[in-house]
């Protein structure tokens, strides 16, 4: 008996009662709002075919539902959110004979998606909704939309693609938006703009317009895309929305095969030319508003042949669609071409210029349509296209063997038909696989409608577009598609888009593809420029001024400026463009060792100084010799180093500008210059003391009075110089430098500190004057304690060659001309000078009878330096020479 008990409970079991019928309620757009024009959305309405023919193939097959029949009724969500919101309210309450669909399908597009799932996801009963194109990122939000389920892959997945494609494998790094104000087209703008961004990219300008625009705001949002100068343009928005965007890029020249544009498409514009294009093709927009145009003007609707050619080189993107060799892809196409046509039967359809569109009148005399119908009796090609009943209703389908034979008009037709059959498996999970099974004779139950929701997170097949799972309740975005998420890459070819590659998410996803056969919107089909560019003008031209030359030039060279990819930022081809300036040269800020002046400083200031020394030696050799006592050897010693020292100084102005050179060269020239001429200047002074005293008493002036009279001179300078140090600096310093218009460059100089510089001159040029006077008023002086005459001309040497260098300094001249002149005039005034002086004394020393015949002679000369009146008196001449004698004794005694 217990035998028996056990097979019967395990028969009932088996053969309970399974649900008849899955009432699925499908919400596809066909005819859009007045709003919209009432356009046909072939696009859409494609998708309704797709669903169909799941629902066919599915009851036709036994191994998925065996004793359920899907049946479904349809309502047109026109793609707009309000009438999806009622179609959902109808589908929940009233389909169905008042039983309300156990499962709904659609509607097409994000806002209206969300807009039913509202109604679906709120009532006590909550319905399953399955999208077959809405790919808003936002959608993912569970909490908000607790029944919605999609088969395409979010949006989130496309702006990633599009980033990586366009920054990684194009190398743009500048784009522009034109998007619209849907949720679709918002939330998946936005998914794009933060991946851009986060790839480095720059946003340059982002146009909104509504969701369904007026042609002032298309007028608006490309004119000012067109005026922020970038050439990558992202789209996001309805298709419809598209083909009036493009109409108007078209006039402005932004669009077609030759407008140098990159026009990023995305799916809902590159599933749906056909719908784009309908939207396009009208006689005109009337352009009521432009703040840089004279209105109204009329915008030229497009044709289908000036539409491709607007959209050629476009690069579009779409969910991962199915290719060729996909099992279930190649059946669907099989099956799909193989329909009955539901296009309808109208007069004329085999001549040259068949019926389309609206001319399509279901009045039985022009055309007759297709009758089929749903399960409330609704047709499904015979259509009230513009809600007015007084008008014919519209031949509206497809010719499956013809013009739609290869394959549907929108690629999201394949997520179409997988929506219906991903509930057909969650259906038979949910009967057959679960391991709770639903045991109910009907899925209108809350328990039914559960059911189907639970093993929709179980389930995992393949469909037309690919394997299919569902992320359940653990995820963030639970009902998203799981498996099989990516992106196709397309390319407008100028009639299709060809396939350039995918990207396919996960870990072992990523790009794959090329662009080397890549229809581009360029006449030489090079890849359009990151951005337009402007005409250059004097700010887009940099300068560029090279190191010190050995000619002790810097080179200057012009280029335009570039942006951080190394790319010009001005278009040097367009008419009325600045051209580059010729390279040019500007002085160097020093004198480098291998240029002219550098060379002639180092090479002049050695010999210079060795001369000088070499004075120095032969004074000391022969500083006991009567010649050389009464020139005084101190003084001439101190003379002939400091000539060589300030010969020598020339080698400290060779090299760049350093702190330790702007602080050498300016004390030991200074310096060197004050010991030398100051030698010559305290001789001549001492003479003139001498020799110049009227009244002739006797003048002693010891060694302490030359000391102080000269550390006097020396020490006047060592104060402006310290002065100079202590308070603006003697430092290297960088500053800026014209070049007149353009860009200026640096140079590292010694502080000049004019004022302390000016001092320093001014004071040589006293000490130079005064010299001059004294060598004057001695001239008459005997040779044999002044030399008087060579003197002159030493100082005479100094003057004029110290006047060329301060005429060339303070002329316009640049600063290698004084570094010439210093070069050559500093040591040969040095050489010059001391030849001047000891040359007479050389030949002195070697002829001593005519130095002392020179002697004899010279005592005709009075001391006051004027020549005696030559008469008989003894006792003046006696007078004279007793004078001269004393003098020369007190001359000796001071240590000359």
């Amino acid at each position: 008996m217990l035998i028996w008990a056990f097979a019967l409970s395990f028969l009932s079991v088996a053969h309970a009662a399974v649900p008849a019928q899955l009432r699925i309620g499908m919400l596809h757009p066909a005819y859009k709002t007045a709003s919209s024009s009432f356009s046909y959305d072939k696009g859409g309405h494609c998708r309704l075919a797709a669903s169909i023919l799941a629902v066919k193939e599915i009851n036709a097959d036994s191994s998925i539902l065996p004793d359920t029949n899907i049946i479904f009724e349809w309502i047109d969500s026109k793609r707009d959110s309000a009438t999806a919101l009622m179609g959902a309210i109808t589908h929940a309450q009233d389909s169905f004979g008042g039983d309300g669909a156990d499962v709904v399908v659609g509607p097409a597009s994000s806002g209206p998606s969300k807009a039913a799932n509202l109604v679906l996801g709120a009532i006590p009963i909550p319905v399953p909704q399955m999208s077959y194109s809405a790919t808003s990122p936002s959608l993912s939000e569970k909490e908000q939309f607790k029944t919605f389920f999609r088969t395409p892959p979010s949006d989130a997945f496309q702006g990633t693609t599009l980033a990586e494609i366009l920054k990684d494998e194009l190398e743009y790094t500048d784009f522009c938006m034109i998007i619209a104000s849907d949720d679709y087209s918002s939330a998946g703008a936005k998914a794009f703009e933060d991946a851009a961004i986060a790839k480095g990219m720059t946003l340059i300008e982002k146009q909104v317009v509504s969701e369904n625009p007026t042609p002032n705001e298309v007028y608006a949002a490309v004119a000012n895309t067109r005026d922020a100068l970038c050439r990558v343009v992202f789209v996001m928005s309805q298709a419809c929305a598209g083909g009036k965007i493009t109409a108007q890029a078209k006039a402005e020249g932004m669009m077609g095969a030759d407008s140098g544009y990159l026009w990023v498409l995305t799916d809902a514009w590159s599933t749906n030319f056909a719908g784009a294009q309908t939207c396009a093709d009208v006689t005109n927009f009337e352009v009521t508003e432009a703040v840089d145009r004279v209105t109204p003007f009329n915008v030229p609707g497009l044709n289908e042949a000036e539409f491709k050619d607007a959209w050629t080189g476009a690069l579009g993107a779409s969910p991962l669609f199915p290719s060729a060799g996909m099992t279930k892809f190649d059946a669907f196409l099989t099956s799909w071409g193989a329909q009955t046509d539901t296009d309808g039967t109208c007069v004329g359809d085999d001549g040259a210029s068949p019926l389309t569109g609206t001319a399509r009148v279901a009045d039985g005399s022009t055309c007759t349509c297709s009758s089929e119908v749903d399960n409330a009796g609704t047709k499904l090609w015979e259509l009230d296209h513009d809600e007015d009943p007084a008008t014919p209703s519209i031949c509206s389908g497809f010719e499956y063997s013809g013009a739609d034979n290869a394959k549907p008009a929108s690629g999201y037709a394949y997520f179409a038909y997988d929506a219906v059959l991903a509930y057909a498996h969650a259906a038979h999970h949910a009967l057959y696989d679960s391991a709770t099974p639903f045991t109910g004779s009907d899925f209108k139950t809350l328990e039914g409608k559960q059911a189907i929701m639970d093993a929709l997170y179980e389930i995992a097949f393949d469909g037309v577009s690919g394997p299919i799972s569902f992320n359940n309740a653990t995820a963030w975005n639970t009902g998203d598609r799981a498996d099989g998420n990516g992106n196709t890459v397309t390319n407008f070819d100028g009639d299709t888009f060809a396939f350039v590659g995918e990207w396919r998410a996960g870990a072992t996803g990523g790009w794959t593809g090329s662009f080397d056969n890549f229809v581009w919107a360029t006449s030489d089909q090079t890849k359009p420029k990151n951005k337009i560019l402007p005409r250059c003008e004097i700010t887009h031209i940099d300068s560029n001024v090279a190191s010190c030359g050995s000619d002790a030039k810097r080179k200057v060279t012009y280029s335009y400026v570039t942006d951080a990819g190394d790319a010009i930022t001005c278009d040097p081809t367009l008419p009325n463009s600045l051209p580059l300036p010729e390279p040019s040269d500007v002085d160097c800020s020093y004198s480098p060792s291998d240029s002219t002046a550098g060379f002639l400083a180092f090479i002049l200031g050695l010999i210079g100084a060795i001369v000088c020394i070499l004075w120095a030696v032969y004074v000391f050799i022969n500083m006991n010799t009567k010649v050389m006592k009464v020139a005084q050897p101190s003084f001439c010693i101190v003379f002939t180093l400091s000539a060589a020292l300030l010969s020598l100084s020339n080698v400290l102005f060779v090299g760049e500008n350093t702190d330790g050179n702007c602080v050498l060269r300016p004390f030991i020239f200074n310096i060197a210059f004050d010991l030398m001429f100051g030698s010559l200047f305290m001789k001549t002074l001492r003479v003139y003391k001498i020799f110049g005293n009227k009244k002739l008493s006797k003048v002693r002036i010891s060694s302490f009075d030359i000391i102080k009279s000269y550390g006097s001179i020396i020490g006047i300078d060592i104060a402006i110089l310290i002065v100079w140090l202590s308070g603006p600096g003697m430092k290297a310093e960088t500053v800026t430098l014209s070049l007149g218009a353009y860009p200026s460059y640096t140079a590292v100089v010694c502080n000049d500190a004019e004022t302390y510089s000016t001092l320093t001159t001014f004071f040589k040029i006293l000490m130079v004057i005064g010299g001059v006077y004294l060598s004057y008023i001695t001239r008459n002086v005997p040779d044999k304690f002044a030399e008087s005459k060579w003197i002159a001309a030493s100082i005479y040497q100094v003057f004029v060659l110290g006047g060329i260098g301060l005429v060339v300094k303070f002329s316009d001249d640049g600063g290698q001309a004084v570094m010439l002149i210093q070069a050559i005039c500093v040591p040969v005034a040095c050489i010059a000078t001391t030849s001047c002086i000891f040359a007479p004394k050389v030949l002195m020393i070697k002829n001593p009878e005519a130095y002392e015949d020179t002697l004899k002679t010279s005592t005709g000369q009075t001391a006051t330096g004027h020549t005696s009146s030559g008469t008989s008196d003894k006792e003046e001449a006696l007078e004279a020479k007793i004078q001269e004698l004393e003098a020369e004794i007190e001359t000796l005694k001071n240590g000359a």
